[in-house]
């Protein structure tokens, strides 16, 4: 059992932790707004909004301001108020304050959750079967942290020494970590197959310089899931072991995960308004055009035949009349492939 001295410390080292993380949020927040509401330092249209984005980003915000909110006030009531009811957290004896900062952080992991289920579903064509595990997986979570925070604000210090509250909260935790492995995972391997996939249609050379959109995408969901899943494991670790370190670890993950969904707002927004980016994503996701007579149409794979017609120049009866004559415009200086 750790002293009363300890757990004063721990929690003004989590209020220090918790602004500075805060601060970050802050910051990645902003960037967030301008993202989604300004294009080109200008305003948006109403229709170009993305609504669903523009709200969940301000309703995570609105969670992590209300747990720092929350903390602030335990730390008062701790440190100038005296009240009583404030040391009895140091024995497990849990108030308002422990109760409902646990409940924000239940509600601020399920909404991550479900925002990354749904950039998979979409990544995946809208696929039920490729979610259905997260699906499962986060809706138990949710469950296990409703009863976590009930057991914790109902029972009393008998009842929490049994290990249920304790088994429920490490399951909590270890469902949230494998939604987030799991379909952060999904995520790559299907932008990373059709990465594979664009190789056999790109005609162009990507200088340094001139970074491929899908690799950048790879690399973000990435980063995001591998921030997230650290900060896991570490609360994890912290609460197996009984250290005072958890309430800082727990507080800076509300942080995180805002800041992750903002960072992946800021960085796939951008690449969609940057036009270099998106004549970038067109070629590489664009098949190659055959054309037969007058009409024009998509065919995959190209085939090994490679016909070379040069501008001003004309192409009559090529493989057995499948192409008639056809009267090229000086589009440009270069000789046009035909597959």
């Amino acid at each position: 059992m750790h002293s009363e001295y300890s757990h004063r410390l721990a929690y003004i080292v989590t209020c220090f932790l918790q602004s500075v993380a805060y601060g970050m949020n802050i910051i990645s927040f902003w960037a967030c707004m301008l993202t989604l509401l300004t294009i080109n330092g200008k305003m948006r249209p109403r229709r170009t909004i993305p609504w669903l984005m523009l709200c969940v980003a301000i309703l995570m915000f609105a969670i992590a301001t209300a747990d720092s909110v929350v903390e602030v006030q335990y730390l008062v009531a701790l440190f100038a108020s005296r009240d009583p009811r404030a040391t009895l957290e140091f024995w497990g004896i849990f108030q308002w304050w422990s109760i409902v900062a646990f409940s924000l952080y239940v509600v601020q992991t399920w909404l991550g959750e479900l925002i990354l289920i749904y950039r998979c579903f979409v990544v995946w064509n809208r696929k039920l079967a490729i979610i259905a595990f997260s699906l499962v997986t986060s809706t138990a979570g949710l469950a296990f942290g409703i009863s976590a925070t009930v057991i914790g604000g109902l029972g009393d210090e008998t009842n929490k020494s049994t290990g249920n509250l304790l088994a429920i909260t490490i399951s909590f935790y270890a469902l949230a970590m494998a939604t987030n492995i799991v379909t952060s995972s999904l995520i790559v391997c299907r932008i990373w197959n059709v990465k594979k996939g664009s190789l056999r249609y790109r005609s162009f050379t990507v200088h340094a310089n001139d970074q491929d959109p899908l690799a950048r995408a790879i690399r973000v969901t990435i980063e995001a899931g591998l921030i997230y899943t650290v900060s896991l494991i570490g609360l994890l670790i912290t609460y197996l072991c009984f250290h005072t370190s958890q309430f800082a670890v727990q507080r800076i993950v509300v942080q995180m995960i805002g800041i992750t969904f903002n960072l992946i707002i800021v960085n796939s927004q951008r690449r969609t308004d940057d036009p270099r980016d998106s004549a970038s994503f067109k070629r590489f996701s664009a098949p190659p055009m055959a054309i037969n007579k007058d009409v024009v149409s998509p065919r995959d794979p190209p085939s090994p035949l490679i016909m070379t017609v040069a501008p001003h120049e004309s192409v009559s009866e090529a493989n057995n009349g499948s192409i008639n004559q056809i009267h090229e415009s000086p589009i440009s200086d270069s000789a046009i492939t035909v597959a």
